[in-house]
């Protein structure tokens, strides 16, 4: 069970953040033992994996994100 701690509550891999006005925004949240790898260029990897690789990290972040957690 996961406990708010300052005003941050990880659900299913998004971070749900009170604002002081009362309102809440989300946003995508990695463990902090998340090691941020993925396939590189250079492995032997069909193109296909690689692109969905990017595929479904933009389309995660697209879903889960408010559009002010998005970089413009």
């Amino acid at each position: 069970m996961e406990i708010e701690k300052d005003g941050h509550l990880p659900f299913l891999h998004i971070n749900i953040h009170r604002k002081t006005d009362g309102s809440m925004d989300h946003k995508v949240y990695r463990k902090p033992t998340h090691a941020n790898l993925y396939l590189q260029q250079s492995f032997h990897h069909h193109p296909a994996n690689k692109q969905s690789d990017l595929t479904s990290l933009t389309h995660r972040a697209i879903t889960l994100c408010d559009q002010d957690s998005l970089p413009q």
